[in-house]
């Protein structure tokens, strides 16, 4: 017998009902993922059916339900009562998890009563019959009235009188006048059957001991406090809808992480004369103005973009597109976008995801395809290509995560491995954008970033997160702190995804489709290239099929010819073939007087079939001897390990550090010099555009290219003066080791070693003393070493695109110490 008295209103359940409520409760937190709701109901109708010879006795209006046994006129009474389910808002389909029937008694006679509720098979009636005192013997019945024979007067008799009813569905023991409640399975069962078949909900019979001289009064729902009426409070578990967790793949080529559609890229927008005109009506809204239509558009913190429709003081228009809401917190990306660019970014099918539901578990695997979202047969690649599904998802709290692809990496967003992290980072320390990022105050180009603990946090190239240690920051301190985390460089890039990380938590509930975001996958760049010794300071490394000065020169003739319209004096000597692999006689023809040397290429001789010559004009600074000639011309010139190199960004920023070292390329497990030697490496390059640097070393100058610092100068200078070598080297013509150079009207200019450039003043040098000019610039003295840096400006600026694999980036470095410039060492820096 399952029940309770409410005379105390913070005991919970008598003993004998404790175990349902435990029950109760277990499948409530067993099925965690779902939602419990409660509703309470008044009673519909109710009525008494009187147990008279005559059976035409009823209580439809009365203000009390009675039951029991044999007093006064009646031999017996039984109450009805009845709830309407089907108007609770249940939803079809629910499951009903507890339901508690709560009844005052307000009138009693005899001693304790067991009272049980049970289910009626038949329907019944209620009119306004209204039994005068206690009510114990009932009023007239009136038409459709309920009454021991009818169950509606006096038309539909019952088929058994006293009403049809099936077995108990539970009952209490009833004593004292106060407030009992009836619960148990056979509640939750008959409740779950009306929900299910609203047609059957024909309510209770509420039926006492009937024992005589035992009669229990419950108030009715006609009672005059309206607290003392029966209530139904009934807790059920909504259905479970399945639902959908999707989003799309596409082709990051710029590794920003926001796709912006051929849409809205079509619009052309940029900001009216530079100015967003951010908040100009209240709603932390861009404004932008379209070259395709002249019209203009807004942008809400939503994402959601607008064409405005002219209104005053209105956000008001037609939407364009919900774009990902990140793009409110980079609005410029709107106005940097193009036709182009946006085709260029495709949807992607075949890649894998993975649904985490919170536990970590894995729950569910997809792959991006096609999905014929308007279901005409036909696949449109802006609009159904890419998607990534999850079907039958049931509710709770889920994250997508992408499975690597070998050959991409995946563009920070909400679905990137590194969310979970930026979003606990932004909540757990509260940071925040101040208005500006401070750029490199400390001296590291580091962002800067508040919190609301009053603390400060900035952020490195390399996307490395510190807590700043509050030192003061100057000219020979950089700013240091304690490092929180490293995200990566596209949170340096746009640190907007840290202070204003998105959850990556999806809250999905029954019968919902919930999108979880674009992924942007992009393939990263590397770049290579390789560092040699430049011996003879000319800027180009002697390649492989040149061949190499042996162990030693030997000058076995010398004569006078004319060679290949040279007239030269011609030497023999000792060389090393690379290409052949052998040692044998080589030559080069050499006239001091203009300086033009002619010597053979690929194991040819001079003068043969197979001459394979090569003529060069060697510099000033070159002695007249044949052994120096030769050392010039047939340099070794080695690959060299051990030299670092920077990745700098567009800011101007070190990104990334390496060191030349070998390299198996052909896999063989040996180190082949000519080939596998020298290299330096910089993988996972994110696109975007960067510059090279070599980390000088003491003693030695970069002859090629320039030095990254000189490159603009240099560039500057060709433009204005277009300068180009002389027909004639003048080596110290004026006295100061200086090189001689001419520009684009044959003008003359000249060189130091310390970089010094000067236009000549023709009354100076030779006979008329050290060389006199008017200085127009100051360069290294690299350009002094190599002129071809001058007149032929290098830059080792590098646009990494997607997929992009650059190789060619080489880096000469002559030995100031043992060199062909070892005499000017002093002088050139």
């Amino acid at each position: 017998m399952w029940g309770r008295q409410l005379f105390k209103r913070n005991k919970r359940r008598r003993h004998e009902t404790q175990f349902l409520r435990v029950a109760a409760t277990e499948v409530l937190e067993q099925r965690s993922l779902l939602s419990a709701l409660t509703v309470q109901l008044s009673a519909d109708r109710d009525n008494t059916l009187y147990d008279v010879i005559a059976g035409d006795v009823s209580n439809g209006h009365g203000q009390y339900i009675v039951t029991g046994g044999a007093t006064g006129a009646a031999s017996a009474r039984r109450g009805l009562l009845s709830f309407d389910i089907a108007s609770a808002g249940i939803p079809s389909g629910s499951t009903i998890l507890d339901v508690v029937l709560s009844m005052n008694l307000a009138e009693s006679i005899g001693g304790t009563a067991s009272v049980s509720v049970n289910k009626l098979l038949k329907a019944w009636g209620e009119a306004g019959s209204d039994a005068p005192g206690n009510e114990f013997d009932g009023a007239a019945a009136q038409q459709f009235d309920a009454t021991w024979l009818f169950s509606r007067f006096d038309g539909t008799a019952w088929t058994n009188a006293g009403g049809d009813f099936s077995g108990s569905s539970g009952s209490v023991a009833v004593s004292s006048l106060g407030i009992y409640e009836w619960i148990g399975g056979g509640l939750i069962g008959d409740v779950q059957q009306w929900l299910d078949s609203p047609v059957q909900n024909f309510g209770w019979l509420i039926k006492g001991s009937e024992v005589s001289g035992n009669v229990k009064a419950f108030d009715s729902r006609d009672s005059a406090n309206a607290v003392l009426r029966p209530k139904l409070e009934i807790t059920y578990e909504e259905p479970v809808q399945p639902s959908i967790v999707e989003g799309r793949k596409f082709h990051d080529l710029n590794a920003d992480g926001i796709r912006i559609s051929p849409t809205v890229a079509n619009l052309r927008l940029q900001f009216q004369g530079g100015n967003d005109f951010y908040n100009l009506y209240g709603g932390q809204e861009y404004w932008y103005r379209s070259q395709a239509n002249s019209s203009w558009y807004i942008l809400a913190p939503s994402g959601q973009l607008t064409k405005w429709n002219g209104q005053a003081k209105q956000l008001t228009g037609q939407v364009v597109e919900s774009l990902d809401p990140h793009v409110w917190y980079t609005p410029s990306v709107l106005t940097s976008t193009s036709n182009t660019v946006a085709v260029a970014e495709p949807w992607m099918n075949g890649f894998s995801f993975e649904l985490v539901n919170g536990s970590g578990a894995v729950v569910a695997t997809t792959i991006s395809r096609d999905v014929d979202r308007n279901n005409d047969g036909i696949i449109q690649p802006e609009s159904e290509a890419g998607w990534y599904r999850f079907e039958g998802v049931g509710p709770g709290a889920f994250t997508v995560r992408e499975i690597s692809t070998n050959g991409w990496t995946q563009s920070a967003s909400r679905t990137s491995p590194t969310a979970p992290r930026a979003y606990s980072l932004d909540t757990t320390l509260g940071l925040k954008y101040t208005g500006s990022y401070h750029e490199n105050y400390g001296g590291r180009g580091e962002l800067w970033l508040g919190s609301t603990g009053a603390s400060w946090y900035y952020v490195t190239p390399i996307g490395d997160l510190y807590k700043w240690n509050g030192q003061a920051v100057s000219a020979g301190a950089q700013v240091q702190g304690t490092l929180v985390d490293s995200l990566g460089m596209q949170y340096y890039t746009d640190p907007s995804l840290i202070w204003a990380a998105a959850n990556p938590t999806l809250t999905v509930t029954s019968g919902t489709v919930v999108r979880a975001g674009d992924v942007g996958n992009f393939q990263p760049g590397v770049i290579s290239g390789r560092k040699w010794n430049d011996v003879n300071a000319d800027g180009v490394r002697n390649s492989g099929g040149v061949y190499t000065l042996g162990t030693e020169i030997l000058l076995t003739a010398t004569k006078t010819t004319l060679y290949n319209g040279v007239r030269a004096s011609v030497y023999q000597t000792a060389v090393h073939f690379p290409v052949n692999g052998g040692t044998g006689q080589g030559g080069f023809a050499w006239d001091p007087v203009t300086r033009a040397a002619q010597f053979a290429t690929n194991g040819g001789v001079p003068g043969t079939s197979n001459p394979g010559t090569q003529t060069v004009t060697l510099p000033g600074i070159v002695e007249s001897t044949p052994e120096a000639v030769a050392a010039f011309l047939f340099a070794d010139e080695t690959w060299l390990n051990g030299w670092s190199f920077e990745l700098l960004n567009d800011r101007g920023y070190v990104v990334a550090t390496t060191v030349s070292a070998d390299r198996d390329l052909n896999k063989s497990l040996s180190i082949e010099p000519e080939q596998e030697r020298g290299w330096y490496l910089f993988q996972g390059v994110v696109p975007g555009n960067y510059t090279l640097r070599e980390v000088q070393q003491d003693g030695w100058v970069q002859v090629s290219p320039a030095r990254v610092e000189q490159q603009k100068p240099l560039a500057d200078l060709q433009s204005q003066y277009g300068f180009k070598s002389a027909k004639k080297d003048s080596y110290n013509f004026g006295g100061l080791n200086e090189r001689w150079f001419q520009s684009r009207t044959n003008a003359w200019y000249y060189i130091t070693p310390t970089g010094k450039i000067f236009a000549w003043d023709n009354h100076s040098g030779g006979t008329n003393g050290p060389a006199r000019g008017t200085q127009i610039a100051q360069v290294s003295g690299s350009t002094y070493v190599n002129l071809n840096l001058l007149f032929a400006p290098t830059t080792t600026n590098v646009t990494v695109v997607d997929g992009s694999v650059i190789n060619d980036r080489y880096f000469g470095n002559h030995r100031l110490l043992d060199g062909v410039f070892s005499s000017l060492a002093g002088q050139i820096h």
